[in-house]
């Protein structure tokens, strides 16, 4: 049995809007074009301020990381701003290791993760 990935998506009525996707489970080869499709479809809206939940990821592979700085890539194009938020511990672990703390904004709260987008709206720099 291929391992799934669950994603939920909250998103605001704010200017800018703001799109929370709730990810579980796991983030690899047979999951990867789901997790990118529902991505771009959310870009495809005009929505470029994201935020990522990850507490309830299982498992994220090499390519889900590259994956990432791919959508970081496209966000920041449109001057938006991708949020990590609540980390699981196996992403927090390639985070450190890929020194990926120093590329991506990274918070604890989703209450934290809407701030630094308020801060990224009022332009006061990247963290």
């Amino acid at each position: 049995m291929k391992e799934a990935l669950k994603i939920r998506i909250e998103k605001s009525e704010t200017k800018p809007p703001v799109a929370v996707f709730y990810l579980q489970g796991y983030l690899q080869a047979n999951t990867l074009e789901q997790f990118t499709q529902t991505i771009d479809s959310v870009l495809d809206e005009g929505i470029y301020h994201l935020i990522f939940f990850c507490n309830d990821i299982a498992f994220a592979s090499s390519a889900a990381f590259g994956e990432l700085l791919n959508i970081l890539d496209k966000v920041e194009q449109h001057d938006g701003r991708l949020v990590m938020c609540c980390l699981s511990l196996p992403v927090a672990e390639v985070f450190d290791l890929l020194d990926f703390y120093d590329i991506f904004v990274v918070t604890n709260t989703i209450e934290e993760a809407l701030q630094k987008i308020t801060e990224k709206r009022e332009g006061s720099g990247n963290q």
